[in-house]
């Protein structure tokens, strides 16, 4: 009973490492499995536009006028940030 926890220990971690690939094997073809079921019940419709609207504000953002976008990111106020107070605050130390 003295080494049992360290025989124990070596021994769940050589059954991880001898089961993990087929641990892994199988949740994969769970993972596409369940996948498809999704895609079966919940139809093309939702699944392409969840799938394509990254893809859309993408192309949205190419087209749109950089001088616009870049004016309202600097515009914003940057919380967190010193620079913007009209005081520097002191060091604690």
């Amino acid at each position: 009973m003295k080494r049992f926890r360290t025989y124990a220990t070596w021994g769940l971690a050589a059954a991880a490492i001898l089961l993990g690939p087929i641990f892994l094997i199988f949740g994969m073809v769970a993972a596409v499995g369940i996948s498809l079921d999704i895609l079966d019940a919940a139809g093309g419709g939702p699944i392409a536009l969840a799938v394509g609207a990254p893809l859309a504000f993408a192309l949205l953002y190419r087209a749109a006028p950089r001088r616009r976008i870049a004016n309202f990111l600097r515009s914003r106020s940057h919380l967190g940030h010193a620079a913007g107070l009209d005081y520097a605050p002191k060091s604690i130390s």
